[in-house]
């Protein structure tokens, strides 16, 4: 394995730790059946932390869903992390 890569890794984990991230938006019932496209009779936000949020939703047809919300990061972040992952590869 490239030490170069668990550097890299290690940074991000840390960059990860310090950095402040606003939580998601709480989703609604209204976002989950415009998403799922099926009518919703209950969504409950079941466990959150700093970048993700997990959902019991309850479907009009009787099924229930466990649904889970991710933080994206911002585009500059991302493009930033994608551009490095060609180096990880090598």
């Amino acid at each position: 394995m490239h030490v170069g890569f668990i550097r890299d890794a290690t940074r991000w984990m840390q960059r990860l730790c310090v950095e402040q991230l606003a939580p998601p938006r709480r989703m609604g019932c209204a976002d989950v059946e415009r998403i799922l496209g099926e009518p919703v009779r209950c969504c409950v936000p079941w466990v959150a932390n700093w970048r993700n949020c997990v959902y019991r939703v309850d479907l009009g047809c009787g099924r229930v869903l466990v649904a889970k919300q991710a933080c994206v990061p911002p585009t500059g972040s991302s493009r930033t992390n994608i551009n490095s992952w060609p180096r990880f590869a090598g």
